[in-house]
């Protein structure tokens, strides 16, 4: 409802090598805000990476350098705000979500803009802030 929610996930038993992912998710009605905290075993080293599908097939703007990022598109604006530089990429990719639609496996894929956030280099941890409002407001 309006009042919105906050709600903390651990999803360390997601991926092999992790030691700790934590995503908590603080939402209204105009806003939502998703913090993420990632630990890769002690002395593992790799690219951290999230992505986030934005289910429209307009490629949208992206600006920013090192830790802090802008992309908007259309109806919205999302900030990511990283504790390492991060890379920024926008790509092509399959939403399944309607290709199963009434058990129907047959279905094309879907495909639209997905943001992919990447740590610029191999780290063995990294803190994400994302914040996404409509645009406008």
């Amino acid at each position: 409802d309006a009042r919105g929610g906050d709600v903390t996930v651990d999803g360390t038993a997601c991926y092999p090598g992790l030691t700790r992912w934590h995503r908590r998710v603080v939402w209204t009605a105009r806003q939502v805000e998703v913090y993420d905290d990632v630990a890769l075993a002690e002395g593992g080293s790799d690219v951290i990476l999230f992505r986030w599908h934005l289910g429209t097939t307009r490629a949208p703007r992206i600006a920013g350098a090192g830790t802090s990022y802008t992309v908007t598109w259309r109806d919205a604006v999302m900030t990511l705000e990283a504790s390492a530089p991060i890379q920024v990429t926008v790509e092509k990719m399959p939403d399944h979500t309607l290709k199963y639609r009434l058990w129907d496996a047959s279905g094309p894929d879907h495909e639209h803009a997905c943001i992919v956030v990447r740590s610029a280099q191999p780290a063995n941890a990294m803190a994400l802030t994302t914040s996404v409002r409509a645009a406008g407001r």
